[in-house]
């Protein structure tokens, strides 16, 4: 059914009333064709929020968002929509090979990349800190993400291990190995830190505790390599997403409470709402 015109602006006020964050990853080895170029960057230019992707580069680069006007007719709020509220804030070049993963804490953006080295920048300025890069992988970084606190950063790698690096330092707090020594894709926290999960290419999974570094429980999928996976909120449960198109629910004993084949071509990432959809 047509919605009128002050359904469609309350809609659009409700998207867009608060101030917001994004980040866009541009990724991948360059463009073939300068033709494909210069049509990628017009096409980057003219989309709209909701449609901001991953475009061939090795650059990291971050938005911002600003509200709309609250008086906006429909047409108007699409305008400025379109418009105003992209702002390029911040363009890091540092990473010599694809980015393949950011992370925030309350001070400071990690990425890292498959030319084996994890940057960590301040928030404030978006200069990069004197210790980064953050050098000890011997193969493509594939993933990174801070503890709750910000404390420790955590990085997974090809090189089948995952990194606890001290983001006050950069120092190595612990290299923890995958037992078959399978590529590591995929690093989680758990939401009080207490736990973190690691995914592995060979399709296992390994539940670690961060004080002790020790395995406490460990899984595995029947097929594809684990590439994607999220706690929820309250942290007694997490998913993971495999490169089969698997999703599974683990509890906190990594038992398996759900699994079903849910894309034809792969999961690639997975995330939990934080309130329950009605």
């Amino acid at each position: 059914m047509p919605r009128s015109e002050a359904e469609g602006r309350e809609e659009m006020h409700h998207v867009t009333h608060t101030a917001l964050s994004l980040v866009v990853l541009l990724l991948g080895p360059g463009l073939e064709d300068e033709r494909d170029g210069e049509r990628l960057r017009s096409r980057r230019e003219s989309l709209p929020v909701d449609s901001l992707r991953y475009v061939n580069d090795f650059l990291w680069r971050g938005y911002s968002f600003q509200s709309t006007p609250a008086s906006s007719t429909v047409g108007e709020a699409n305008n400025f929509y379109c418009t105003q509220m992209v702002k390029l804030i911040c363009t890091l070049r540092d990473h010599k090979d694809d980015v393949n993963c950011c992370a925030f804490s309350s001070s400071y953006l990690a990425t890292c990349s498959l030319d084996k080295t994890v940057r960590l920048y301040s928030l404030s300025n978006f200069n990069e800190l004197p210790y980064s890069p953050l050098r000890g992988h011997t193969y493509a970084v594939h993933c990174c993400c801070f503890s709750s606190l910000g404390h420790i950063l955590a990085s997974c790698s090809t090189d089948g291990t995952t990194i606890l690096w001290n983001t006050e330092n950069g120092l190595k707090l612990a290299v923890l190995e995958h037992p078959c020594r399978s590529p590591i894709r995929i690093c989680r926290f758990s939401p009080d830190s207490t736990y973190m999960v690691s995914g592995a290419a060979d399709g296992s999974v390994n539940l670690w505790n961060v004080q002790s570094l020790k395995v406490c429980q460990s899984g595995s999928v029947k097929d594809g390599s684990l590439v994607a996976c999220a706690f929820a909120p309250n942290g007694s449960f997490f998913v993971t997403g495999s490169s089969c198109g698997d999703l599974t629910v683990w509890d906190d004993k990594m038992r398996c409470l759900y699994n079903e084949k849910v894309h034809d071509l792969g999961v690639t990432c997975c995330d939990f709402s934080l309130q329950p959809l009605s």
